[in-house]
């Protein structure tokens, strides 16, 4: 299970066996939440133009689009 440090959550009681737990956080490349769900929005429409028509302008420009605002919101 993986979700955002900021979403609430909360496990049920474990009534026989065990629980393991690994707990891992991973920080996002690109620091605002708003321009990280544009590009997943992005790649969700690139993905779907590639399986549809791979070798189409508007994949080749929204792939573009999607390397060009990483690059430009990407943190080192």
């Amino acid at each position: 299970m993986v979700y955002a440090a900021t979403m609430h959550h909360w496990v049920e009681p474990v009534r026989r066996g065990e629980r393991l737990a690994a707990v891992v956080w991973v920080q996002s490349f690109v620091r605002d939440a708003a321009i990280r769900e544009l590009l997943h929005d992005l790649d969700v429409v690139l993905a779907r133009l590639l399986a549809a028509a791979p070798e189409s302008d508007e994949a080749a420009l929204v792939a573009k689009s999607h390397a060009n605002l990483l690059r430009r919101f990407a943190e080192p």
